[in-house]
């Protein structure tokens, strides 16, 4: 919630936020297509998650924009 109020409003155009996430997540396949596969298992902490493998963020991240987009979905079916 607080990160979202940093950077989003109710007012913003929805379109453009669809365009950024798709901007930024061609650029993230670009940076991870020119990465060596000996990266994949390469391992960093995080507070909240502990010690995981980029593997683990890369999927992570793709489940949690389908999250969003199952969201959406809902949204849209709602009466």
């Amino acid at each position: 919630t607080e990160w979202m109020k940093r950077h989003y409003s109710l007012s913003s155009d929805v379109s453009a936020l669809l365009a950024e996430v798709k901007s930024l997540r061609q650029e993230m396949r670009a940076r991870l297509e020119r990465a060596p596969v000996s990266v994949w298992g390469h391992a960093g902490f995080n507070p909240y998650r502990g010690t995981r493998t980029l593997m683990w963020w890369v999927e992570r991240s793709v489940a949690h924009v389908a999250e969003h987009i199952g969201q959406l979905a809902n949204d849209q079916e709602a009466p």
